[in-house]
């Protein structure tokens, strides 16, 4: 994997988070961690999700096997870095200079995987207190991938958790408890198994509503690598998350008005003299397909 451009077609996951998912697989389908729903959102959102291949993977491979899982790891990239001992003294320079104060486990750790992810020009997804380390301490913005798909996707996350909370709101006794998560929702029903849950992201992820949007928001990722340094990025990403805003703003105004977004025009049927409605309903932007859909089948 070389590096070609400034938009990342692939992910990187650390072996914290995969630690974390497998050590609890025979539980993931009661009990879905945050971490595997962040890998299936990451399978479906890059064509690649990949881990440091560093010869770390016995504890989950035996928990793999313990389940009968073990070919999971096949839907996965394993990454081998030939120049890891520069990437980590590198890491290790950054942290002992300005983040000498926060665990090495966490801070260096996330320093290596965040450099190991710019030379193959691939998304680092922490997880976890690396996640908050590196959030804490706005490290995303030097590296200019501090809005991904992942982010744009949270904006319906955020949509579906608000029509829910009003909703409940409303209701006198019933609440209802939904998963906020929407590639999840939209998995876990087409699937009995952790296993089978992977293998529909990754099928999913070759569909062309699930491209379309991929290749709008790799361009934004694309733009604000090149633009870090400016006011740009913040007035991009604001164009991005208004537009995913309005797949929600869009639902309301159709649920109120019942079907308001349904043009009908009269058309008269030749000897009976009676108008038949034809409804003719605006057509959604190709990469705004999968957001509404997620949307919708959360809804």
């Amino acid at each position: 994997m070389k590096k070609s451009s400034n938009s990342c077609s692939n992910a990187l996951i650390d072996n914290w988070t995969l630690e974390k998912v497998f050590g609890d697989y025979s539980l993931l389908m009661k009990k879905p961690t945050d971490e595997f729903q962040m890998i299936l959102s990451a399978m479906v959102l890059w064509e690649e999700v990949c881990y440091f291949d560093n010869g770390c993977d016995l504890f989950w491979n035996i928990q793999l096997q313990k389940n009968n899982a073990q070919e999971i790891m096949n839907l996965f990239n394993g990454v081998k870095e030939g120049e890891e001992k520069e990437i980590s003294s590198v890491a290790e320079k950054e942290y002992l200079d300005k983040y000498s104060d926060k665990t090495s486990i966490v801070a260096r750790g996330a320093l290596e995987y965040l450099y190991l992810a710019d030379k193959h020009n691939m998304n680092y997804i922490p997880t976890g207190h690396r996640a908050e380390f590196v959030l804490e301490n706005d490290i995303y913005r030097t590296k200019g991938g501090y809005f991904t798909r992942l982010d744009g996707i949270g904006i319906i996350d955020e949509s579906i958790k608000k029509y829910y909370t009003e909703l409940n709101q409303e209701m006198e006794k019933t609440q209802f408890c939904i998963n906020t998560s929407c590639i999840y929702n939209y998995i876990c029903k087409n699937a009995g198994t952790p296993k089978e849950m992977l293998e529909v992201a990754k099928e999913l992820s070759k569909e062309k509503m699930v491209k379309k949007y991929r290749n709008w928001m790799q361009k934004l990722e694309g733009d604000i690598a090149i633009n870090k340094d400016d006011y740009k990025p913040s007035k991009l990403i604001r164009e991005y998350i208004d537009t995913l805003q309005q797949i929600n703003h869009e639902f309301d105004e159709n649920f109120k008005t019942k079907n308001r977004y349904d043009y009908s025009f009269g058309v008269s049927c030749v000897g009976i003299g009676i108008s038949i409605p034809i409804h003719i309903k605006p057509r959604m932007k190709p990469h705004l397909v999968f957001p509404q859909k997620l949307f919708k089948h959360s809804i």
